[in-house]
């Protein structure tokens, strides 16, 4: 932007001290706002985004064993149905009493692997709540990102206008006049010497 360089160019040299100082200031803790800008846009979305991939990953990973344990309840479900149909149909009492107690095993089996799959569905759930955390926390890492952004750009606005103020002052001085001692008139030709 030549014109606000200019303008700050100007600034700088016509500026008073009391000018000066504030603008110094200004620029002071605009560079401060800069490096701590910087800092959290270097460490904070590097540091979101490993840690997204991480639980992603590990979503991933829990999912695929809360399915194979889903798929084997359905099995021993399935084989559970089996053994109380044949219980149902069955009238020998020592057969009825080894398919029930063939039921429970079955049974056995299928809450032991519900406790797992409790288990595997209380860790996807946590996971779910870290990423909801980190989602919320990066939220609050962009609204902290935006207000310093916003304080960089009101001082680069507050610098501005003291600079183009003191062009404006600048501009409308009257043009210093020389005193008049100092005015000296053109120096007139030499006159021809007259003939004689």
């Amino acid at each position: 932007h030549p014109k606000e360089q200019a303008a700050a160019t100007m600034a700088e040299t016509c500026a008073s001290e009391e000018e000066r100082q504030k603008i110094f200031l200004l620029e002071s803790r605009k560079k401060d706002w800069q490096k701590q800008l910087k800092a959290l846009e270097s460490t904070g979305q590097t540091n979101t985004q490993a840690e997204k991939n991480k639980i992603a990953s590990e979503q991933k990973n829990w999912q695929l064993k809360h399915n194979a344990l889903i798929e084997e309840e359905k099995k021993i479900e399935a084989e559970e149905k089996t053994v109380e149909n044949q219980e149902s149909q069955t009238n020998i009492p020592m057969e009825r009493q080894a398919l029930e107690k063939k039921r429970w095993e079955w049974e056995s089996q299928r809450q032991k692997l519900e406790k797992k799959r409790w288990t595997v569905e209380n860790t996807l759930a946590k996971l779910e709540n870290e990423l909801k955390n980190l989602a919320e926390n990066n939220n609050v890492f962009d609204s902290r990102k935006t207000e310093i952004r916003n304080k960089i750009l009101e001082i680069e606005n507050s610098l501005k206008e003291m600079h183009s103020a003191i062009a404006k002052r600048e501009k409308m001085k009257p043009v210093a006049k020389k005193p008049a001692e100092e005015i000296k008139p053109p120096a007139a030709k030499p006159s021809p010497l007259p003939e004689r």
